[in-house]
This record gives C-alpha cells, sequence and structure tokens, in this order.
C-alpha cells in the first residue's frame, strides 16, 4: 500500500483527538533550537500521512492520532520526552532524526513495547528498529562503489572528526577500500590539535587521488578550501548524510563545486518526491524538506505493518514492519531486511553540490548505479 498525494491539497489541522477508535502514533522531534526546521518538518510529513490514511479507513478502522515531543535536540531532554511519550501509550514512534538522540532512545521505546521507525541517518542497526535512512555500513558502501569504480582512485586519505557521528562510517570505508586494493596513506584525527595543519602539509606532498572527508559541514566546507590552496587534487568525497549543504557551499566557495557527498538525493529525484512536494505546498504553504518525506514513508509502514499484522498493538506491528515488502514510498523502495531492520535498497545517492549549496544526483554516479535503484524484494 503506498499512499496517494494528489489528493492531499486540504489545510493543516490539528491531530485527531483520542477515543475508543483512535490509535497513537508518537513523534519525537526538536520542535526548537538550532534543528527546529528539520523537526517541524518531519512533524508536517507525518501529519500529512495521518491525513491521507483518516481520510479513508485509518489504521485497521481507527482514527490516527499524533502526539509530538520536543527534545530540542539535546540528549536530557530526549530522555525526558521518551517517558512523557511512552506513557502516552502510542502504537509507535517516528525519530529522532538526530542520529546521537535516536542511539539512546530508541532503545527506550523497544522496551516499552512500541515499534520504532527510525528517520536519523548512519549509526548501527538496532534489534527491533526499522531504519529508514540508511546506516554506517550502506553510507560506507556507496562511498567506497564511488571512489573505486566511478573516480578509480588509487590513493586515498582521509580526514575525520571521530567525535561527529558522521565519521562512524570510516573505520568501514576504510576496510572496502583497503580490500579493493585502493591505498589509505593516512587517516588524520581531526580533534587533536594541530592535526589539520599537519594533515594538509602531508596532503599536498602525497597528493591522493581523492580525499574523504568525515566532520561538520561548516568544517568540511573550510577543509576543501584549504585543499585546492594547498593544491590537493580536483576531486574529493565528502562522507556526510546530513540533508542541505549550505554551510557547506558557503564555507567551501569555489571548491564546493569539486566535491561529492553519499546521502539523501533531492526531493525531486526521489520516486515519489515531486507528488509529495507538491501535497506538501498545497496544505503548509512551505517547500518540503527530506525529514517529512522519510516520517510521511514511516507512516506508511507503520499502516502497512498494522493490516498485515491485523492487530494496532506495538509488539505486533514492530514484528509486521521488520518484514515489509515491495511497499513504495516517497524516497522509493520500502522493503526492509527482517535480520537488521534496514531497508533493503537504501535511499543514497553520490551528490555533486552546486555554488548555491544546491544538491543533485552526480551524472557519473547515476550512470554506473543505473538510478534510480531497483526494487529491494
Amino acid at each position: 500500500m503506498a499512499l496517494a498525494w494528489a489528493g492531499c491539497t486540504g489545510p493543516s489541522s490539528p491531530a485527531a483527538g483520542g477515543g475508543p477508535r483512535s490509535v497513537t502514533v508518537a513523534v519525537e522531534a526538536p520542535l526548537t533550537g538550532p534543528s527546529a526546521a528539520a523537526g517541524a518538518d518531519l512533524v508536517r510529513g507525518v501529519r500529512m500521512a495521518v491525513a491521507q490514511l483518516d481520510a479513508g479507513k485509518g489504521i485497521l478502522g481507527h482514527q490516527v492520532r499524533v502526539v509530538v515531543g520536543d527534545d530540542r535536540g539535546r540528549l536530557a531532554v530526549a530522555r525526558r520526552v521518551a517517558a512523557t511519550l511512552v506513557a502516552d501509550r502510542p502504537v509507535a514512534v517516528v525519530g529522532p532524526p538526530d542520529p546521537t538522540l535516536a542511539a539512546v532512545v530508541e532503545p527506550l521505546y523497544r522496551r516499552a513495547g512500541l515499534a520504532v521507525l527510525d528517520v536519523a541517518p548512519g549509526g548501527a542497526p538496532r534489534s527491533g528498529v526499522v531504519e529508514l535512512q540508511g546506516d554506517d555500513e550502506q553510507l560506507a558502501v556507496l562511498d567506497a562503489q564511488e571512489i573505486v569504480s566511478v573516480l578509480h582512485a588509487r590513493t586515498v586519505a582521509v580526514m575525520a572528526d571521530p567525535g561527529l557521528p558522521v565519521a562512524a562510517a570510516v573505520p568501514a570505508l576504510q576496510a572496502l577500500l583497503v580490500q579493493a586494493g585502493v591505498a589509505v596513506p593516512l587517516v588524520a584525527d581531526l580533534q587533536k590539535p594541530g592535526d589539520v595543519g599537519t594533515a594538509l602539509t602531508e596532503l599536498a606532498v602525497m597528493k591522493p587521488d581523492v580525499v574523504v572527508l568525515a566532520v561538520s559541514d561548516a568544517q568540511a566546507g573550510g577543509l576543501a578550501a584549504a585543499l585546492v590552496a594547498a593544491g590537493v587534487g580536483s576531486r574529493r568525497l565528502v562522507v556526510e548524510t546530513a540533508p542541505g549543504a549550505a554551510a557547506f557551499a558557503g564555507a567551501a566557495g569555489r571548491a564546493g563545486t569539486d566535491t561529492l557527498v553519499g546521502g539523501l538525493p533531492p526531493l525531486s529525484q526521489m520516486a515519489g518526491g515531486p507528488a509529495y512536494q507538491v501535497a506538501y505546498l498545497r496544505r503548509y504553504g512551505v517547500d518540503a524538506g527530506p525529514w517529512g518525506a522519510l516520517g510521511a514513508d514511516a507512516v506508511t509502514v507503520l499502516s502497512d505493518a498494522a493490516r498485515r499484522a491485523g492487530a494496532i498493538t506495538g509488539p505486533a506491528v514492530a514484528e509486521a514492519a521488520m518484514n515489509s515488502a515491495s511497499l513504495q514510498g516517497v524516497t522509493g523502495d520500502l522493503t526492509i531486511d527482517p535480520d537488521s531492520g534496514r531497508r533493503r535498497v537504501p535511499p543514497l545517492a553520490v551528490l555533486d553540490i552546486a555554488k548555491s549549496g544546491v544538491m543533485s544526483i552526480d551524472s557519473a554516479w547515476a550512470a554506473f548505479s543505473g538510478w534510480p535503484p531497483p526494487s529491494g524484494k
């Protein structure tokens, strides 16, 4: 079952109230703080998908009540929010989008018997959790394929901040590259004082074919500009999965156009993205973002799982969600590997960054991969 966005044009409305014929779905997201825009987008996507369900028969004849917890993007707050949402007795929870917070609170939701639909980038598979974006291993595979099969690199250097979630994919990427016969002569730890300058000096001499940057958007932009100034290579790969690259583009300047990013493609290049964008704009009066698309897909997985389970209890829905197959969403095929909870075909691609910061699927990657990806069933 896939949600049809063509008819979703009405104004936004409050969440449906509770009652004997309602089922509760929770959303944890940052609605205040620096990541508030991402959180608001996630909540809007969930609400729009729920509105589509409630316009029909809901979930097994039950209208859907959405409850939202604002974790402010802070771990201490996220723990309190999780306890509050669990007390509302939802059947499932969507979010949070922050991978660090997700790693801590999702096990709490699972222990409470909820179905958990993870929208955060990266991370490692967690028992019983459906991962809708792509984990560290899948990102590493994507990057390794680009480096080996598209860029045909023979030497690769890595500059990483191990304190950031985005760097978690580096060990798997390094192992894949070495297995493919690619030399990785430098892995610089940017948490160490003075290591950036030392690494840039070494790279200027080494001149690797590709430099992998596993750091924040803004830091990656500054490093890209510094690498160009140092005359290091002409093509870099940034291991980064967070949607949006304005901070990177602003810091990188002209160097940004020589950079490739592994992550979510823009909605316009996703399978159900264009229709979703139109419906979202009509409903909310603002442009859709990627978090809402993942939230809408979470609702699609949830409703399909409940239908197949014939029940709306958390454990039954969680088990059925882990066995989702032949299901289409905004971001593509939603077939889930039941052993890991990962999507068999994650919605990840190699992207180019324009000077404006706008990302689009790299043409060389598209030709190599045959984008859009095939069904994962």
